[in-house]
């Protein structure tokens, strides 16, 4: 496939053989995938018209919080998913997920969407470059390759999850409980979309008033599977991580305990020794044994103490 050809911010494709190309947008009727970021309103409002569309659907593609749905509309159907940042600005981690449009009508495919996102790119990084037969076939594999984006997602999750459990564990750092925590938070996010995305496909495979051929049905009913699988990896990684948290805080809570322990024995040790020198030290007459030759008595049982309560500790286990 060609590089694109922009026009405002309509990219359009046009099937040459079995194959994409890029071709300019002037002509809307001529493509068979129409890609729109950021739509103006005057763009929205002609591509409604061109192609019978309800400029509502339009606008909620521009909504970063829109939720992963199906609708069955006179003419087309939309699948509103949630995919994957692809760029930079609004994504600041590579959880980040926004909505994406895919208006699908008998000879066409129109994606919309916002800037954090290029449906392109996904196109682009399909696992085989097989070729395209029609509008129904390019989405289906353009939903492939975004299945495919999530699978290696969670396979890097789980490595960084690996590595927080022994960096939490083992070292007890505490920006790596940090990170823990951040992951846990992209987990939440990534795990709502994973789900809405697999209810909003399968919602469509059900839909009867769609005539999929038998190999495409197969390959959506594989890719809401995958889904589906990724949404519970991602729950049972949640657990995981929720597991691993608990863990610390359960060994900081036994450190601090073992901590308090050792200060208190250590103070009870020292109590009586200190609290001899405090007395004998003060400058006030009439205290037994300060003249005495047998004051040394009173150093020896202090120390005796001493001993005694560092045995009793011991045997404790509390030093």
């Amino acid at each position: 496939m060609d590089l694109a050809i922009r026009f405002g911010m309509i990219r359009a494709y046009a099937l040459k053989g079995t194959d994409l190309q890029s071709v300019y947008p002037s002509n809307l009727q001529a493509a068979v995938w129409l890609d729109i970021s950021n739509p103006t309103m005057d763009e929205i409002r002609r591509i409604s018209e061109v192609f019978s569309i309800n400029s509502e659907d339009f606008i909620d593609c521009m909504d970063p919080e829109e939720r992963p749905r199906f609708e069955m509309e006179e003419g087309y159907f939309l699948l509103m998913l949630r995919i994957l940042a692809t760029k930079g600005g609004a994504a600041s981690t590579p959880y980040t997920t926004f909505p994406v449009g895919f208006f699908v009508m008998p000879n066409r495919l129109i994606t919309v969407h916002l800037d954090a996102v290029d449906v392109v790119s996904y196109f682009s990084q399909r696992r085989r470059k097989r070729t395209i037969s029609d509008s129904m076939d390019l989405h289906v594999t353009l939903l492939g390759s975004i299945g495919r984006r999530y699978d290696l997602l969670v396979r890097e999750i789980q490595n960084k999850l690996s590595e927080f459990r022994q960096s939490i564990i083992k070292s007890m750092d505490s920006e790596a409980v940090e990170n823990a925590h951040q992951l846990n938070n992209d987990l939440v996010f990534l795990n709502a979309s994973i789900f809405g995305n697999s209810n909003a496909i399968r919602h469509m495979i059900r839909q009867r008033k769609i005539e999929f051929k038998e190999e495409l049905k197969e390959k959506l009913e594989d890719i809401e599977i995958d889904a589906r699988q990724n949404y519970e990896t991602t729950s049972m990684y949640r657990e995981l991580l929720a597991n691993t948290l608990d863990t610390y805080n359960s060994a900081m809570s036994n450190n601090l305990n073992r901590i308090m322990k050792i200060i208190a024995s250590l103070s009870l040790i020292l109590m009586l020794p200190t609290l001899i020198a405090s007395i004998y030290g003060m400058n006030v007459e009439g205290i037994p044994f300060i003249e005495s030759q047998f004051g040394w008595v009173i150093v020896l049982v202090s120390v005796m103490w001493a001993g005694f309560l560092w045995y009793v500790f011991r045997k404790v286990g509390w030093l």
